[in-house]
């Protein structure tokens, strides 16, 4: 239901010494998938910023996840993730679509442009999401002929 992520949120963070369960990368991004599905993406960072203090390095996964959370919230964060994301050499095409997406949810059509360059500047193929993104982006912003280049 509507609340399902608060539930996911409290069995996967939760260690007690009844189950003694550790979270691991796959526990983490399973809260912040759910929290991103219930519109929660400031759980979402705060999990992402959580695993990351608890000397768990996030996989593709926890990027594209947390920056998917962004998407229609808060798309400077999203760059930022990204930007993270490709420091520690964990940028692949979905990472970058779902910042291109966040970008696009912000008309930052500029923004998305520059994206879809630094994904070929990163050998990272672009593929039909990247492609329609980048299309949708301009169209929308009544800048369509941007979007041919």
């Amino acid at each position: 239901g509507a609340r399902a992520w608060q539930h996911a949120l409290d069995l996967a963070l939760s260690s007690t010494c009844e189950i003694c369960i550790v979270p691991d990368v796959v526990t983490y991004n399973s809260a912040i998938v759910a929290c991103e599905r219930g519109s929660q993406w400031h759980h979402a960072l705060d999990i992402f910023t959580y695993m990351e203090q608890s000397c768990l390095e996030p996989d593709t996964t926890s990027y594209s996840s947390a920056v998917a959370s962004c998407a229609g919230h808060n798309p400077n964060i999203a760059s930022s993730l990204l930007s993270h994301a490709v420091l520690k050499r964990r940028a692949n095409i979905v990472v970058y679509n779902a910042t291109i997406e966040a970008l696009r949810a912000a008309h930052n059509w500029q923004e998305v442009l520059g994206l879809l360059a630094s994904c070929r500047a990163n050998r990272v193929l672009p593929d039909h999401i990247t492609y329609n993104s980048t299309i949708s982006a301009c169209g929308a912003a009544r800048q369509w002929e941007q979007s041919l280049a």
